[in-house]
C-alpha cells in the first residue's frame, strides 16, 4: 500500500513539513511512485504513493479541498465506489476527482464523523478539518491497513509503520513490559499497545478525533448480532456466498499493473485463483495480466504440488513455481533493526518476493487466501451449543473429528481438553466455575517468560482480561465475533502489509472483505462446520469451480519445519546461549535452552510434537533481535540513520550515560 504520516501540534504552534518528510523517508519503499508533503499552521501531512488502481494515476496527495478547508492523506482502496457515487449525487455533493481519496473527502462531507462505516475496502487515513481545527483518523474494519500513533504533551504523530514515528526525535523509545510479556507468551491479548510505552496502534473498526482538548476514540463499525441469514437448503447458502466471494475477488482485481495470486493447493487460495481466472476470462475484471504463484517445498508434509497441478489443469493456467529457501540470520536482524519491531517468522518468508516480482515485471497487486480459516473453520464452542440442544450424537461425532485433526496436526488442541474448555465450562454457573476450573484448567507460565518478569509485567492479570462480547444467538457465533475483535487479528495482518510494502506491492485478501465476514457471522454454525467438514459453505459454493480433490481436503500443508531448520542454521542451541533479554531478566535462559533441546530432539526423530515448541522459541528470538538491534545501537535513541552495533553486554550498555535514564529503568525494572 501507499504510506501516510501526520503531525499535529495541539497547542496551535507551527508544525514543520520536514517532520513528516523524515517519516516518509524512513519507509522509502512505500514511495514507489513518488512522495509529497503539505503543511499549514499546526498540522503537517506526508504521503508516499504506490499506484495500484487506475484512478490513483490521476491523483496527488496530500489531497486538498480548499473550499472546505480539508486536507487528507489516504492509503488503501475503496470497493463500493458506485454506491458512494450514487449517494453523493443524491446529496448534490461533487467529489474533487474520481480517486478513492477524493471519495473519502466527499463521504466526510456527506455523512460527517461516522462516514468510515459507509466505506467498503481496506484503508487508513488522516483527515485534517481546518475549520474545526481537528484531525480525524480511521482504520478499516479488519485492520488490513496499519496505523500507529503517539500523543503526549500537545504532540500527535501517526504513520503507516511503527518505526516511522521515531523519525521524530520527540517520540520516546521506552520498552513496554506488559506487551513484551504478552509477546513472549506467543498469545497477545492486547490489541492497541505496542512494544513501546505510549505508542499505540489504532484498532480495526475504530476512528479517533484529535483536537486541542486531546484524543477521543470510538468504534465506527460493528458486526450486528441481530442479523441472521437463514435459508431452507444448503444450496441457497452456497449460492449466496458464491456471489459475495466473487464480488470480493472482483473488487480486488482493480489494478493498473500485473496481479499475482497465491496458489498453495488448499481450498482457500484455490478458490480465489479459480474465481479470479473466471472473472478474467469472462471480461468481468479488466486486468493487464494475471499470474498465479506457488511455493514449492520439498518436505513431504509441506509439499502441495500435486494439488497445485490439479488446480492449474482445472483453471487452465500455469503458476510460477518458486523453490522455498531459508533466510539467513543477518536478514532477520536487519529487518528487526529497520522496523524497530518484531521480525517475520520463517514460514511466511520462505521466498524473496522482491526478486520474484522483478522477474515478472510491473506487479502491483498480490491476492491471498488469508482469512478462510478465521471465519469459516468452525468453533470449539459448538460443543456447548450441541450440549444445550442435547445433541449427544453430534458431540461424539465432533470428538472423533477433533481426534483425527489432532493426529494430523499436533498443534490442534487436545480434543477432551477442548471439549471441557469449550463445551462444559461455558455451561457451568460462574460461582461453580471458579471452584472447578483450577482442577481441570492449568494456566502454566510459558517457558519463554521469566517468572519474576511475568510478575512485574502483570502477565497473569493481562491474560485474564476477558473481551466484552455481544449477546449472540449461540456461543459459536459469539466466537466468530471474538475472532473479528481480537487483538491478534490486526497484529497478524500488520506484518503482511509491511512485508508487501517493502516490495512495493499491495496485498489484498478477499476473505477479509467486510461482506464476507458479515456473511460468516450471520450464518448458522452448521454452515461453517458440518460433521467432518470445515468450511462447509465454501466447499459447496466452489463445487464445479474448484477440483473435487481439493474440495475434499481436510488436511493442509504444514510449514512448521522452517522453524527448526532456520534455528539450526543460526547455530542451534548456541543461538540461545547469550541472550540479551536473559540478561535483562525477561526470559529464563535455562528453560528456553531446555525447550529447544526437546524441540530439536522431537524434530530429529520425526515426531510432529516439535511444533508445540516452535512459536514460543521463535518469539524469544524475535524479541531478542528487536531488543538487541534497537536498544543495543548507539543511534537507537534517535530512531534515524543506520544503527551502529554495540557489542558490549546489555548491563554495561544500559549503564552508559548516553542511554536515557527512563530507558535503562524500564529495561532493568520491567515497567
Amino acid at each position: 500500500m501507499s504510506g501516510i504520516a501526520a503531525v499535529f501540534h495541539l497547542d496551535g504552534s507551527p508544525a514543520e513539513r520536514a517532520a513528516v518528510e523524515r517519516m516518509i523517508a524512513a519507509a522509502p519503499y512505500r514511495a514507489r511512485d513518488g512522495s509529497s508533503s503539505w503543511c499549514d499552521g499546526p498540522v503537517a501531512l506526508g504521503h508516499a504513493m504506490l499506484h495500484t488502481t487506475p484512478e490513483s494515476l490521476r491523483e496527488s496527495q496530500p489531497l486538498l479541498d480548499v473550499g472546505s478547508n480539508l486536507a487528507l492523506v489516504f492509503t488503501g482502496r475503496i470497493d463500493n465506489r458506485d454506491e458512494l457515487k450514487d449517494a453523493f449525487e443524491r446529496a448534490a455533493i461533487i467529489p474533487s476527482g474520481d480517486s478513492d481519496a477524493a471519495y473519502v473527502i466527499a463521504a466526510y462531507q456527506r455523512w460527517g464523523d461516522d462516514f468510515p462505516a459507509e466505506i467498503l475496502g481496506d484503508f487508513a487515513f488522516a483527515l485534517w478539518d481546518g475549520k474545526r481545527r481537528r484531525m480525524l483518523c480511521a482504520r478499516d474494519p479488519l485492520g488490513v491497513a496499519a496505523l500507529y500513533y503517539f500523543i503526549n504533551g500537545g504532540l500527535f504523530v501517526c504513520a503507516s509503520e511503527l518505526h516511522q514515528l521515531f523519525a521524530d526525535p520527540r517520540v520516546p523509545m521506552t520498552p513496554n513490559a506488559g506487551m513484551i510479556a504478552e509477546t513472549l507468551g506467543a498469545s497477545p491479548h492486547e490489541g492497541e499497545e505496542t512494544l513501546y510505552q505510549g505508542i499505540y496502534r489504532l484498532p480495526a473498526s475504530f476512528l479517533f478525533l484529535v483536537a486541542q482538548a486531546g484524543l477521543t476514540r470510538r468504534r465506527y463499525y460493528d458486526l450486528d448480532p441481530a442479523r441472521s441469514i437463514e435459508y431452507r437448503t444448503d444450496d441457497d447458502y452456497a449460492e449466496h456466498f458464491r456471489a459475495i466471494l466473487f464480488e470480493a475477488v472482483r473488487c480486488r482485481l482493480r489494478s493498473v499493473g500485473r496481479v499475482v495470486a497465491d496458489l498453495s493447493g488448499g481450498i482457500d487460495s484455490s478458490s480465489i485463483v479459480a474465481i479470479a481466472s473466471r472473472l478474467m476470462k469472462t471480461g468481468a475484471a479488466n486486468v493487464a495480466a494475471f499470474d498465479a504463484m506457488s511455493v514449492d517445498h520439498d518436505r513431504p508434509e509441506a509439499d502441495e504440488r500435486r494439488y497445485v497441478a490439479e488446480a492449474e489443469a482445472a483453471f487452465d493456467l500455469r503458476s510460477h513455481h518458486v523453490a522455498a529457501s531459508l533466510r539467513p540470520l543477518k536478514w532477520y536482524r536487519e529487518t528487526a533493526r529497520h522496523y524497530r519491531d518484531l521480525t517475520y517468522n520463517p514460514s511466511g518468508t520462505a521466498i524473496d518476493l522482491a526478486v520474484f516480482f522483478r522477474t515478472l515485471g510491473d506487479v502491483r497487486v498480490s491476492l491471498t487466501g488469508e482469512g478462510g480459516d478465521d471465519f469459516f473453520g468452525g468453533s470449539g464452542f459448538g460443543y456447548a451449543d450441541m450440549l444445550r440442544r442435547l445433541e449427544f450424537g453430534a458431540v461424539l461425532r465432533r470428538l472423533r473429528f477433533d481426534r483425527e485433526m489432532r493426529r494430523s496436526d499436533p498443534m490442534f488442541y487436545p480434543p477432551l481438553r477442548l471439549f471441557f474448555r469449550n463445551g462444559i465450562l461455558p455451561l457451568v454457573p460462574k460461582q461453580l466455575k471458579r471452584v472447578v476450573k483450577p482442577f481441570f484448567v492449568r494456566d502454566e507460565l510459558p517457558f519463554s517468560i521469566a517468572p519474576e518478569f511475568a510478575r512485574r509485567a502483570r502477565y497473569a492479570e493481562r491474560m485474564a482480561r476477558q473481551p466484552v462480547l455481544p449477546r449472540c444467538r449461540d456461543l459459536a457465533q459469539q466466537d466468530v465475533y471474538r475472532t473479528y475483535s481480537a487483538g491478534w487479528m490486526a497484529q497478524a495482518l500488520e506484518p503482511i502489509d509491511r512485508y508487501a510494502a517493502s516490495v512495493a506491492v499491495e496485498m489484498r485478501h478477499p476473505f477479509y472483505d467486510r461482506r464476507v465476514m458479515e456473511f460468516a457471522f450471520a450464518i448458522p454454525e452448521n454452515q461453517r462446520l458440518r460433521e467432518l467438514e470445515t468450511k462447509f459453505v465454501l466447499r459447496r459454493a466452489m463445487r464445479g469451480i474448484v477440483p473435487p480433490s481439493i474440495l475434499a481436503r481436510l488436511d493442509k500443508g504444514s510449514f512448521g519445519y522452517t522453524f527448526p531448520e532456520t534455528m539450526r542454521a543460526f547455530g542451534g542451541e548456541r543461538i540461545f546461549d547469550s541472550l540479551e533479554i536473559e540478561q535483562a531478566g525477561w526470559v529464563d535462559g535455562a528453560r528456553v535452552r531446555e525447550a529447544y533441546r526437546k524441540m530439536d530432539s522431537l524434530y530429529a526423530s520425526g515426531d510432529l510434537g516439535y511444533v508445540n515448541y516452535i512459536s514460543r522459541l521463535w518469539v524469544v528470538l524475535a524479541v531478542e533481535f528487536w531488543f538487541s538491534e534497537t536498544f543495543g545501537c548507539e543511534s537507537a535513541a534517535s530512531g534515524v540513520g543506520p544503527p551502529i552495533r554495540d557489542h558490549r553486554p546489555a548491563e554495561e550498555r544500559l549503564n552508559d550515560a548516553a542511554a536515557p535514564a527512563e530507558m535503562r529503568a524500564a529495561i532493568l525494572k520491567g515497567n
